[in-house]
Order: structure tokens, then C-alpha cells, then sequence
């Protein structure tokens, strides 16, 4: 079955199975995924890295999640910094990528 969404987003889950899990790189790439990309053009798909299914294998040999999948231009991204790199570039003028790499700065005076 074909799927309607641009990209797949594959992170770690939660205890339950279901949610997100307590992975930072997999919440990372999940924040900025939604915060970025246009309403509905992201599904995320939990997977438990202790018992790894076959399926995610064939995806990322390595194991490691988070990963994305652009189904419209057959890519496949692993690592969360690689994957906000990506979806910045295709995204450019939603302001979302420094807003994510601003630091602040307190002068006291």
C-alpha cells in the first residue's frame, strides 16, 4: 500500500512501543521534521532498537535510528544531523533551521 506522505521518519520508541522514545537524536530529527515541513507531509514510525525488526535492517543496516525516507526522491538518510541538513535544504524559508542552532547571548552590564 502506497502511502500518501512525502517521508518516513523512523525513530526510537518509547517504553510502550508506540511513542517516541527517550532517544535526543530521534526527538531531534522529530522536532525539526514537524516544526519545518508542511502539515501531513510526515509520518513517524517508532521501532525498538533492542529487538530490531528485519524491515528496519533493509533500511539502515547499521541500526540506528533516526532515519528518514524521502519516498519522493528514493533517499534514505540516516543520522539526525545529516536528516535536519536535508530537510533545511528542501525547506529553506521556514526560518526553522537557525532557530534550532541560535545561541543566546546575556550581557550583563
Amino acid at each position: 500500500m502506497a502511502s500518501s506522505t512525502r517521508f518516513q521518519l523512523i525513530v526510537k520508541a518509547g517504553e510502550d512501543g508506540q511513542s517516541v522514545g527517550d532517544c535526543p537524536f530521534s526527538q531531534r530529527a522529530c522536532m525539526f521534521a514537524n516544526f519545518t515541513t508542511n502539515p501531513g507531509d510526515v509520518e513517524v514510525k517508532t521501532v525498538n532498537l533492542v529487538d530490531k525488526p528485519e524491515w528496519f535492517l533493509k533500511v539502515n543496516p547499521e541500526g540506528k535510528a533516526p532515519v528518514l525516507i524521502d519516498r519522493q526522491e528514493n533517499k534514505i538518510i540516516p543520522d539526525s544531523g545529516d536528516i535536519v541538513n536535508y530537510i533545511a535544504g528542501l525547506y529553506p524559508n521556514t526560518g526553522g533551521y537557525p532557530l534550532l542552532n541560535m545561541r543566546i547571548t546575556i550581557n550583563i552590564c
